[in-house]
């Protein structure tokens, strides 16, 4: 789906480091993560979350918590603002796969894992904002459609609830409602929720405040907008091209301007945007997807089949998670001046990544 971490040049001056100094083997400071491991068989009802530390070796893994869940169920999660737990979410032991809204938000710590709240969207991610808030994506499933409905391509309306979640005692607060297909939380801007919202008339991408749930402002997309990413003051995401069946678009919205660019397409698939540890939006894809960055777009281009797709960056710059799609995905930890590369884990098992201790950028969601 996406490629290498190119570019030396463009990786070893994220930390100002000369390629002969990265050569000599210049010792790689420590850094520290969260993960949350499965084991790679079908059906998979338990995971970890474990405590990384990463040196000039898997220095540290220590499982803080073991979940049991359903059959397969990811499981996603944040760094709580005083870096010492974490949210998670999953679909616990007996969901109904029926039920849309059958995740469970735990609270995870050096003691374990504490039940916070239920009733969350399947397969979201909390999204713990800078000054330490904790969001989730909430709701009730709405009837289901008529058949002439259905028939003209109408889906289920459900009552949609982003709500601000106290990460120790679980209370929760609605900042924001909505009644749609689904309400995304992307990331934060300024003191705002970007999130993306798709109904049966429309799709935009909008502005929240924090305090009162107010749109501040929003911007028309295409209702197939998916894999998002902010970097400054833009949001990137891939979308379908309405002019053109088979085309997929790479488009950002700058929230100072409101204006839409498109920087790059492809054909069959959908591009994936990722963020350079300079700060800027970058294209992967596979190249049988024929990807194209548009003229006079500065993107870098990621075409490499089977390599590194980007999922975050550590708040310094010094290191990335990446995956390798493919039949089992792999994600290891990069440090981007050496390249040196660190497993995630010892064993067979599917990674997720949660995130870094000192914060993390650039998240994929």
């Amino acid at each position: 789906m996406a490629a290498a971490i190119a570019g030396a040049g463009l990786l070893l001056g994220a930390r100002g480091i000369t390629r002969a100094q990265a050569e000599r083997g210049k010792p790689i400071t420590p850094v520290e993560l969260w993960i949350a491991a499965t084991p790679h068989v079908d059906g998979a009802t338990s995971s970890e979350v474990r405590f990384v530390r990463h040196g000039e070796a898997l220095d540290v893994e220590q499982t803080w918590a073991t979940l049991h869940h359903a059959p397969n169920a990811p499981i996603r999660g944040d760094v709580l603002a005083d870096r010492e737990a974490l949210v998670v979410a999953f679909e616990p032991e007996g969901s109904d796969p029926r039920d849309d809204f059958s995740t469970e938000v735990h609270r995870v710590d050096r003691q374990g894992a504490k039940r916070l709240i239920g009733g969350v969207y399947r397969a979201t991610r909390p999204l713990v904002a800078l000054g330490g808030k904790v969001f989730i994506e909430r709701g009730q499933a709405g009837g289901a459609p008529s058949v002439d409905a259905a028939q003209r391509g109408l889906l289920r309306i459900d009552s949609l609830t982003i709500d601000e979640l106290d990460g120790r005692t679980g209370a929760v607060r609605s900042v924001v409602s909505w009644s749609g297909y689904t309400m995304h939380i992307v990331g934060e801007w300024q003191g705002s929720l970007v999130v993306y919202r798709v109904g049966p008339q429309s799709a935009d991408v909008a502005l929240v405040r924090f305090n009162d749930g107010s749109i501040v402002r929003s911007v028309p997309v295409e209702p197939y907008a998916r894999d998002f990413v902010i970097a400054g003051d833009r949001v990137a995401f891939s979308n379908h091209d309405p002019r053109v069946a088979y085309r997929w678009v790479l488009q950002a919205i700058d929230f100072r301007s409101l204006t839409v660019s498109t920087l790059g397409e492809t054909t069959g698939q959908s591009p994936i945007p990722f963020v350079t540890p300079q700060g800027a939006i970058g294209m992967s894809a596979e190249p049988r997807a024929l990807p194209r960055i548009l003229e006079g777009v500065q993107v870098p281009l990621l075409a490499h089949a089977r390599g590194d797709l980007p999922l975050a960056i550590s708040l310094d710059g010094a290191f990335s998670v990446v995956t390798i799609p493919g039949e089992l995905d792999l994600s290891e930890n990069v440090h981007l001046a050496s390249k040196r590369r660190f497993a995630l884990t010892h064993r067979d098992e599917r990674v997720e990544f949660i995130g870094y201790r000192e914060g993390t950028r650039g998240a994929l969601r």
